[in-house]
């Protein structure tokens, strides 16, 4: 594996992993060497060799700053043909591109055009642009806000060229969908909506003044967050009880590809940056309304063992969608499409046939 992982390096992983070293936790000298190389990485050096990675320049469209450099794994064709579909793979909070690699392809089957994922700042390997730089670029929206969410992922429905959308959105990414659908009418054909985080409270993550005030030196927010995290970073075991939070039966997945997966934005040269501005950002929201709204098919996944979502906001959006399908995936954490990908493109197979002639 590249030298140039970063703190985040699992180490401490796995013997197969690491050359045959046995599990261990980085001493605290390494881990802050580790972590001041970490945050000059470019994120073309974070890419593996996966054929479906690329990087794309966005326009942001009325949301203003010129284009973005965006990160995304494409699978398939535009849709061009009666009955076929692209399907738009929007991440929640802490995902990217990687969380959504077992399922890309089967839906761009499934939906016989594109199916794209694609990484929304500060998350993922996107270009994660100061505010202030923005601003004076011509950035009439924070770039870090749900607003621009929107305007993002509309210019990457232009960039490839898709006309016939289906946004299947996870968590947080769940109200970015219903955004999408309610601003593109006509464009956005049906939703699908996997453990839908739709309501958010700015006071749970809600940091001391002084703490934000620092946060805005890079340096001292690194050791900040290497504070706050190297033990849960750094530690397998640590890291296995943070999947008991998102997975129900994590004796099913990698966990060595997981860590890997999910750490590996943070050795993205702006991952500090990034970090602290969306806690900036961050705004409260209720998508209830814009959900009321809607008159296309919706489809509605909730996982049994959710510890993140709980059932009564899933509920509350189903009744804020009357039409929607709603079906439970059991056995089942937060993230259905990493732990059983199989049982979720199989409901997403049958609800995009039952709803074709809608579409």
């Amino acid at each position: 594996m590249d030298s140039r992982i970063g703190f985040l390096n699992p180490t401490c992983v796995s013997a197969s992993r690491v050359n045959g070293a046995r599990t261990r936790k980085v001493s605290v000298g390494r881990a802050l060497m580790r972590l001041a190389r970490s945050v000059v990485t470019e994120p073309a050096q974070l890419v593996l060799d996966e054929e479906r990675s690329k990087f794309v320049h966005v326009n942001t469209g009325e949301a203003g700053g010129g284009r973005i450099r965006t990160h995304c794994a494409v699978a398939g064709k535009p849709a061009r043909k009666s009955g076929e579909v692209d399907l738009l793979l929007l991440h929640g909070a802490l995902g990217s591109t990687y969380s959504f690699k077992r399922i890309l392809e089967p839906l761009s089957r499934i939906g016989g055009g594109q199916c794209v994922a694609f990484d929304r700042p500060p998350f993922g390997l996107s270009s994660r642009p100061r505010a202030f730089s923005w601003a004076l670029a011509g950035g009439r929206v924070n770039p870090y806000s749900l607003d621009f969410c929107g305007s993002h992922a509309k210019g990457v429905m232009e960039e490839f060229q898709m006309d016939k959308v289906v946004p299947v959105g996870h968590s947080m990414g769940a109200s970015l969908a219903i955004q999408m659908a309610v601003n593109n009418p006509g464009r956005v054909k049906a939703l699908v909506l996997i453990a839908p985080a739709t309501m958010l409270s700015r006071s749970r993550i809600r940091l001391p003044n002084f703490v934000m005030f620092l946060s805005k030196i890079p340096i001292i927010a690194s050791v900040l967050f290497f504070m706050a995290m190297w033990k849960k970073a750094t530690c397998r075991a640590s890291f296995e009880n943070l999947l008991e939070r998102y997975y129900f039966d994590s004796s099913r997945l990698d966990c060595d590809d997981i860590f890997y997966g999910y750490t590996r934005p943070m050795r993205h040269s702006g991952w500090v940056r990034g970090a602290v501005e969306i806690v900036r950002a961050m705004r409260d929201y209720d998508s209830s309304d814009d959900a009321r709204r809607l008159d296309i098919p919706v489809l509605i996944l909730n996982a049994s063992h959710d510890k993140i979502v709980q059932r009564p906001e899933v509920e509350h959006l189903q009744k804020c969608i009357p039409h929607a399908e709603f079906r439970t995936i059991s056995d089942c954490g937060h993230n259905p499409h990493e732990e059983k990908p199989d049982v979720l493109i199989g409901m997403v197979d049958d609800w995009l046939k039952k709803n074709g002639a809608a579409l």
